[in-house]
């Protein structure tokens, strides 16, 4: 079979499977005076762009309702960024990476299902 009739991957044709309604997302909104600590600006973002973590929150439960037990947030950032239409202002990015860990934590925190569902190293984030 020629790599153009090739049937995708399992996690591609799940992945291709999931029930993504990123059309009705509102356009993402960064503030213009950005602060230089992550903790802060995560928090601006977040309260500004709730939509990033209902998304976010549905495709994690997604996943987990088909089987998965573990996914990396940085792939389902990729994801996010490929099928939506979200824009940002303030920043160049539409979903900026220091953000990753902040929303894996965040989700695994407030919804149960989801504790250990993301891979998460020891940084400042975490309380002593």
């Amino acid at each position: 079979m020629n790599s153009k009739t090739q049937a995708p991957t399992a996690p591609l044709a799940q992945m291709r499977q999931l029930i993504l309604n990123f059309d009705t997302l509102p356009p993402l909104a960064i503030p213009l005076d950005v602060p230089a600590n992550n903790d802060e600006r995560f928090q601006q973002f977040h309260a500004k762009n709730p939509q990033v973590y209902r998304a976010l929150k549905s495709m994690a439960l997604q996943l987990y309702t088909q089987g998965h037990r573990r996914y990396g947030m940085k792939a389902m950032f990729e994801i996010l960024r490929w099928e939506s239409r979200l824009s940002t202002v303030g920043e160049p990015y539409k979903l900026n990476n220091i953000f990753t860990a902040y929303y894996a934590r965040l989700l695994m925190d407030e919804v149960p299902e989801l504790a250990g569902f993301f891979e998460v190293r020891g940084t400042g984030l975490d309380t002593e």
